[in-house]
């Protein structure tokens, strides 16, 4: 069991170590080759959006075990709150949309609730926030599009460009290439 909390500036690191796990798992590879594990987020750069947009924070959320273990992260953007280049060539927000930058649960606590709380929590943030549709991309064959669609959310057709964009940010971390962005309306 656990709880979503916001986030907050003293569990920046916390939420850093999470993100990197999530990017830099041992399959994900940048055109197929080079690890993503060997260029961590250093905590400069994870909170650089927060410096730059102090709203940012009020999209993301941490989930935290009962014994107060952080095990789970969620970041949400806006439509006109700063993103990162690399996240806009990912991801170009419209107007009246919420993305999932990232969602994240450390191994050991997946499949017991707490990629649900945090997408809950992102919903329910997102909606209040003025959003009228969330989305989040994620890669093929990730086990989490189960739990995506579960939620509400239905694939959209992608082009080549994004296919090729996300083999060379991940490479095939789940035995294929490419991946889809996904979108529910709130």
């Amino acid at each position: 069991m656990c709880r979503v909390e916001p986030l907050k500036e003293q569990n920046f690191n916390e939420a850093r170590n999470i993100f990197n796990h999530f990017v830099g798992s041992t399959s994900k590879r940048a055109c197929g080759i080079f690890p993503c594990s060997c260029c961590p987020t250093s905590f400069s750069a994870y909170t650089e959006g927060y410096r730059k947009d102090s709203e940012l924070i009020k999209g993301s959320a941490i989930a935290v075990a009962t014994d107060g273990t952080v095990i789970g992260a969620v970041k949400t953007v806006l439509y006109g709150q700063f993103q990162s280049s690399p996240d806009q060539m990912l991801h170009k927000l419209k107007p009246y949309e919420a993305y999932i930058d990232y969602l994240a649960v450390k191994p050991g606590h997946r499949g017991q609730g707490a990629g649900t709380k945090l997408l809950e929590w992102a919903e329910k943030t997102s909606r209040e926030r003025g959003a009228r549709v969330l989305t989040l991309g994620v890669v093929a064959n990730n086990p989490a599009i189960h739990l995506y669609e579960r939620f509400g959310f239905v694939k959209q057709k992608g082009d080549c460009c994004s296919t090729c964009m996300v083999f060379c940010v991940f490479g095939c971390p789940h035995g294929a290439c490419g991946g889809y962005m996904m979108e529910k309306p709130l």
